[in-house]
């Protein structure tokens, strides 16, 4: 019986680097330092040279999903929202982030930026295809898109601006469903297609 971990997933009950247990005990999970993030493989190997393998993926923490009491930690805010299903979750930013995200039909997610930039390199930063709903407890959080051409919301179903400021070529882009902004600040062209201001919303053109 022997163990091993590595960030090769490809290892074989011949491969070097093996660990012996002499005799078949309860053990403690081995804790391990990783100097660097990605993905990671815990192997076991039985006396017949069977092996079992876990994937372990290591990274920086950028967003939790909250669901009910529970809370979860994630290296993407794609992640976080793929993780809430089709609950009623809060996907709170830990980290700035650059990323393209998606909430896909049957989602419902209140997006905190909790004072973090969500950005993009290329592309339209988030794609609403189900309830959407932006605020910042800390008030300097942001969705900024570094691309003019590029849109920081693109929706397409329900999307509730209570707080936080969106900035991009266009900030909001309507295509289909409703757009409300209760607060925060959206800068750039914004699409005022069935978007309806309500209460301490602000509109700037760049």
């Amino acid at each position: 019986v022997a163990y091993q971990y590595s960030k090769d997933g490809t290892l074989t009950s011949l491969s070097e680097g093996w660990t012996t247990v002499e005799k078949t005990v309860e053990l403690e999970a081995p804790e391990y330092e990783i100097g660097d993030y990605g993905t990671y493989y815990f192997y076991a190997k039985d006396e017949a040279g069977n092996i079992s393998k876990a994937e372990i993926k290591s990274g920086k923490l950028v967003a939790s999903t909250k669901i009910g009491e529970s809370i979860t930690y994630h290296t993407s805010v794609q992640d976080a929202i793929n993780n809430a299903g089709t609950s009623e979750a809060t996907v709170t930013l830990l980290e700035k982030s650059t990323e393209l995200i998606t909430i896909d039909t049957g989602q419902n997610i209140i997006l905190n930026l909790n004072g973090n930039i969500l950005e993009n390199s290329n592309g339209n930063i988030i794609t609403n295809n189900g309830i959407l709903t932006v605020k910042d407890n800390l008030k300097t959080g942001i969705i900024r898109s570094n691309v003019n051409d590029y849109v920081a919301i693109l929706n397409y179903s329900q999307l509730n601006i209570i707080a936080g400021r969106l900035k991009g070529g266009i900030g909001i882009n309507n295509v289909s469903g409703t757009s409300e902004i209760q607060g925060g600040i959206i800068k750039g062209t914004t699409v005022l297609k069935n978007i309806k201001i309500n209460g301490f919303g602000n509109l700037e053109n760049k």
